[in-house]
């Protein structure tokens, strides 16, 4: 009894710890946002768990080290490039870099808790979230009363909690953090993902629960951003491929369910409101390349950055310090800019290293497919955005992965 309430306890502290990692929360009544807080536990809990285990993984540390190669280039960068230089990516790197390189010890630390609790405490944290802000998106006082919570750096930039709860920006200010943008739908997606990996790898079938949190995790995806429709299709592809027929009924459901909760949620909408969020939500459909956020993002293609070299201009935002540096939004061309060519090597270099020390030999067909999709979504998003800092995480979630992978002896290849 006392050690399935220890392992209870663990579990709500990893759940209540990725959810300050993956959120970044700053409360009014903190001095600190929880990232940092749960970096430094990564780092301490990830060299205790290598000191117990005696063991660093020879792949682990082949896999991180173009990070540290990348840190090197940027600091470079920086001292070139100054003094208009910012040390943004230099430090993005050191992160990842130095919790990638913890990153098997804290996995060790926390895996003898039964069954799979580094992805099931991902599913409840991301879930949770979900829950959140479908119920901030619906009542606007409960909206208020957590917002009132945080800091105002989360919403001062629409012009103050009152105004901008007055206005449209409002369907935006949900969550944990108290905005969701297009970071926030792929990190939903994601979960997705991680609950198909999850049911796979402890050979359960899909079944109510899985349908319940699939649908609050893809209504919370689709409410954060559209690009996360992108994410949510790949993860539809991936299950039926897995999941075969059981999947087609759960999908059927889910989708029923999805349109039904999204009706519900526009039906208690204002006029405007309703109008705005239908309009929003089908642009895409409706204008294709012409809509809004696709034109932009094709736009900014056109942006110079072929003059970037091998170490960029070390320069991630621009004059006003919080705008893009040549008003480049696009992942690729952003990271390009700031770190160069080179930048861009090592970010490709650690992430086909994962590909052919964890996923490549040592795997299942599950978690070999997995891979490929994730690093589909990951690269396809990079044309939205610089997902890769926007969501500091993701790197850590599929290193997550490699942990499963090597600890993963046999899987049920059919169900």
């Amino acid at each position: 009894m006392s050690m399935r309430l220890r392992n209870i306890s663990s579990f709500c502290f990893l759940t209540l710890f990725l959810s300050a990692y993956f959120f970044n929360v700053k409360f009014g009544f903190l001095n600190f946002r929880t990232f940092y807080f749960a970096i430094l536990a990564i780092i301490f809990l990830g060299i205790l768990g290598h000191i117990r285990y005696k063991k660093l993984s020879r792949n682990l540390v082949i896999v991180v080290i173009p990070l540290y190669a990348a840190v090197i280039l940027a600091v470079y960068s920086f001292l070139a490039n100054s003094p208009d230089a910012d040390y943004f990516l230099g430090g993005a790197f050191w992160i990842l870099a130095n919790v990638g390189l913890s990153s098997f010890g804290f996995f060790n630390y926390f895996s003898k808790i039964e069954g799979q609790p580094l992805l099931g405490a991902v599913i409840a944290a991301l879930t949770l979230n979900a829950i959140l802000m479908i119920v901030m998106f619906v009542s606007s006082n409960f909206q208020l009363g957590y917002l009132s919570l945080l800091t105002s750096d989360s919403y001062e930039i629409f012009g103050g909690s009152e105004n901008a709860l007055d206005s449209m920006y409002r369907f935006r200010m949900i969550g944990a953090t108290g905005f969701a943008s297009y970071s926030s739908g792929f990190m939903q997606a994601i979960g997705l993902f991680f609950l198909a990996a999850y049911y796979y790898i402890t050979e359960k079938k899909p079944d109510l629960l899985f349908l319940t949190v699939s649908v609050l995790l893809a209504i919370s995806a689709v409410l954060s951003a559209r690009s996360s429709l992108f994410g949510i299709f790949l993860w539809v592809v991936f299950c039926f491929i897995f999941f075969r027929w059981r999947f087609v009924f759960i999908f059927s459901c889910s989708f029923i369910f999805l349109v039904i909760i999204l009706f519900a949620l526009i039906t208690q909408m204002d006029a405007d409101g309703a109008d705005f969020f239908t309009n929003w939500l089908l642009d895409f459909f409706i204008s294709g390349t012409s809509s809004d956020s696709l034109s932009e993002t094709i736009e900014m293609l056109d942006v110079t950055f072929m003059d970037s070299g091998f170490y960029g201009f070390s320069r991630w935002y621009g004059d006003l310090g919080y705008d893009y540096f040549r008003s480049a939004d696009v992942g690729f061309i952003r990271l390009i800019l700031a770190g160069g060519f080179g930048a861009l090597f090592f970010v490709i270099l650690h992430f086909l290293l994962m590909g052919l020390f964890f996923f490549r030999k040592n795997s299942s067909a599950f978690l070999s497919t997995l891979y490929i999709f994730l690093m589909i979504y990951f690269f396809v998003i990079m044309f939205k955005g610089a997902i890769l800092f926007d969501f500091l995480a993701f790197d850590f979630l599929m290193l997550m992965l490699c942990w499963i992978s090597s600890q993963t002896k046999e899987l049920v290849e059919s169900k």
